[in-house]
């Protein structure tokens, strides 16, 4: 469930071996609970937030940034379901949630 419209759902699974957690379409596998404790927090409060590339109406690549203290949006890495071949327009769309913890 995203804050608002212009939020992106969160989504986590335990494995048996680690966690997956998902922002909006970006998908990661971590091995470390707290590091996925503190993205997950860091989600909701709106000082993470996926950065979606869109190309002739299609969303294809989405990479996650984290707000840091003193740097501004810090790339956690990009993750895209196919290339944008077609030609058209592109623009970039920046969700981010805003839930009051």
């Amino acid at each position: 469930m995203a804050s608002d419209p212009g939020g992106f759902a969160i989504d986590v699974e335990q494995l048996s071996d680690g966690v997956v957690i998902g922002f909006d379409q970006w998908v990661e596998e971590f091995g470390d609970f707290d590091l996925v404790r503190d993205l997950f927090c860091a989600a909701l409060a709106g000082s993470l937030r996926v950065r979606v590339d869109v190309r002739a109406g299609r969303r294809w690549r989405w990479t996650l940034e984290r707000r840091e203290f003193g740097c501004g949006w810090v790339s956690y890495g990009s993750c895209s379901v196919h290339r944008p071949w077609k030609r058209g327009w592109s623009d970039t769309l920046v969700l981010r949630n805003n839930f009051q913890l």
